[in-house]
């Protein structure tokens, strides 16, 4: 009803459109239609300077404390799109694409940096305006290809979106770098070569924050690990830089050693070799990444293969040389007592494992053995002697 005119609507105040875009992204969510057509004619009379609609949209100052309108708008308008092109089952029009990359081209080029000075960088990257409008031109720029199909494999990026990228490479805020990182994969798929060619200016490394950025970006989104991006990551010291770097969002520590794990599982990292990450990891001694290493392994049992077992045991020795070394730290006792876990991992206690569960079992909080006891169970059968030994 509202989109086949909206005209009317073109010089209400600044709170009016917030909340008929905020309607328009809640109606397309729950999967009904409307005229894009005549929306995005309704976004363009309110964003574009060539229309005299709202000739104060880009430049109205809203003081500290005041609920700020355009912020808000546009945060509407690039949610709309990026809900527009993500679903091709509930997608705009094709036919509408250039008008949709008009907007955010106009967008990215006038919004200014919103973000809060509270909370990991993470948080209020996400919960940025800027984050929202580089996100729905991966999300358009991904919809084109899927509507393009005779694209060059090797550079299938919008043209225009690609050169606006480039230009801001180097001269962008932490919004953009967190974009970079977290549709690496993405980016990598609508041009590889300008990936590779550009990649020490995607982790830009002459700037902390922005650096900082787009690792997090990366980590935060990287469910899956592919041998080629690893090698990519690990041949720029992308992944030796980001291991040696402490975050405050611990989850960004964590995700980077679960990489470099599923490097040493794949036959990628060698315990053999000094220069593997493995090793480096081994090495520093660190107790937070080799407390992760444990955990991270031992979620391994769900898809155990004869590959990840014979992985196990070689691993185990150098964590448990670490741990005798440093035993008198209460960190590495409570990594001691981690390791447990792994029986999770073998077929058998040999004297080797038998060994080093002497050292885990020393540090059992003697209050609460239960869920200790419970990892020997599946070893009863087999290795009787040596688990009444360890209890």
């Amino acid at each position: 009803k509202y989109t086949e005119d909206l005209q009317p609507f073109f010089k209400l105040p600044f709170s009016y459109h917030r909340v008929i875009l905020q309607g328009l992204n809640k109606a397309w969510r729950e999967n009904k239609s409307f005229h894009w057509e005549n929306v995005f004619e309704y976004i363009l009379a309110i964003i574009d300077l060539e229309n005299d609609n709202y000739r104060d949209f880009w430049e109205v100052e809203y003081k500290k404390g005041r609920y700020n309108y355009r912020n808000s708008i546009i945060t509407e308008i690039a949610h709309l799109i990026h809900e527009g092109t993500k679903n091709d089952d509930h997608a705009f029009d094709e036919m509408l694409l250039p008008v949709a990359e008009k907007i955010l081209l106009l967008l990215a080029r006038n919004v200014k940096s919103n973000l809060n000075t509270t909370g990991d960088l993470h948080s209020r990257i996400i919960n940025s305006v800027k984050y929202d409008i580089f996100s729905a031109i991966i999300s358009y720029s991904l919809r084109y290809v899927r509507t393009t199909p005779d694209l060059p494999k090797e550079d299938r990026w919008k043209k225009e979106i690609k050169e606006d990228f480039t230009n801001r490479l180097g001269n962008e805020t932490s919004e953009f770098y967190f974009t970079l990182g977290q549709y690496f994969l993405s980016l990598y798929y609508l041009n590889k070569e300008w990936v590779q060619k550009n990649i020490n200016k995607i982790f830009y490394k002459r700037d902390k924050l922005l650096y900082k950025s787009s690792i997090i970006g990366f980590f935060a989104y990287a469910d899956k690990v592919y041998l080629e991006i690893y090698n990519l990551l690990k041949g720029n010291n992308i992944l030796l830089d980001a291991l040696n770097y402490k975050f405050s969002e611990e989850h960004i520590n964590e995700k980077v050693i679960q990489h470099i794990c599923i490097g040493y599982i794949e036959d990628w990292e060698g315990l053999k070799d000094p220069n593997s990450l493995i090793s480096k990891i081994l090495e520093d001694k660190k107790e937070y990444q080799i407390a992760e290493v444990v955990r991270f392994i031992e979620m391994f049992r769900e898809n155990l293969t004869e590959k990840i077992k014979q992985k196990i045991k070689p691993l185990w020795e150098r964590i448990f040389n670490i741990i005798s070394e440093n035993e008198e730290k209460s960190e590495f006792q409570n990594i001691a007592v981690e390791l447990i876990d792994w029986l999770n991992l073998v077929d058998k206690i040999d004297e080797d494992i038998f060994n080093w569960l002497k050292l885990s079992v020393k540090y059992i909080d003697q209050y609460k053995p239960g869920w200790i006891y419970r990892k020997f169970y599946k070893h009863i059968d087999k290795n009787p002697e040596k688990i009444g030994k360890l209890i």
